[in-house]
């Protein structure tokens, strides 16, 4: 018997850009989407997280940047994440 396992894997990407910012921001935004994932029974894998990067950044942040090979590869299928 084969057993499929119909879980979503779901991986969590957070930053913050400005100096008005903190990392609180980031832990609040891990918090959500975690709680977003129980609510809708996903499991939650790694959390990638860039503190000071504005979006227009976003190419070059080191996390991101380690997000989008993953993604590339196949390895990373859904990915959350929480805009303010």
């Amino acid at each position: 018997m084969v057993v499929i396992d119909m879980t979503q894997r779901v991986c969590i990407y957070a930053r913050y850009s400005s100096d008005l910012q903190s990392d609180a921001s980031i832990d609040d935004q891990i918090r959500l989407c975690s709680e977003k994932a129980k609510s809708e029974d996903w499991k939650v894998g790694n959390c990638y997280t860039d503190a000071g990067i504005y979006i227009r950044f976003i190419p070059h942040a080191p996390r991101h940047s380690r997000l989008a090979k993953r993604c590339n590869k196949r390895r990373i299928r859904y990915i959350a994440g929480r805009s303010s």
